[in-house]
């Protein structure tokens, strides 16, 4: 097809409806997160980092909620690799017996 010819009608609305579609986030095997980070929000706010490549805790401590979401932020802003955070929701709780 050269520069001066047109597309049928049905071809050019098929491709305008496929670029008005957003597109599939798709997420490779090789992004799977580096570090996890999770926190227990609470009076006594509890935060935890996980290193899945070397296999270890690399802290372990109670901070205010603040400390917490400055700590996510500033392991976002200066890390190359993927993190996962996980966020305790209290409510979800499943209660057993009496207790």
């Amino acid at each position: 097809m050269t520069t001066t010819e047109t597309l049928p009608a049905a071809e050019a609305a098929s491709i305008q409806k496929a670029l008005r579609r957003k597109p599939k986030t798709i997420v490779a095997e090789t992004t799977k997160p580096r570090l996890y980070i999770g926190i227990d929000p609470g009076a006594h706010t509890g935060y935890a980092a996980w290193d899945a490549w070397d296999k270890r805790l690399t802290f372990v401590g109670e901070l205010t909620i603040y400390e917490a979401i400055v700590a996510v932020k500033d392991t976002r802003d200066t890390t190359a690799y993927p993190i996962l955070v996980r966020i305790e929701d209290a409510r979800m709780r499943t209660w057993f017996g009496n207790t």
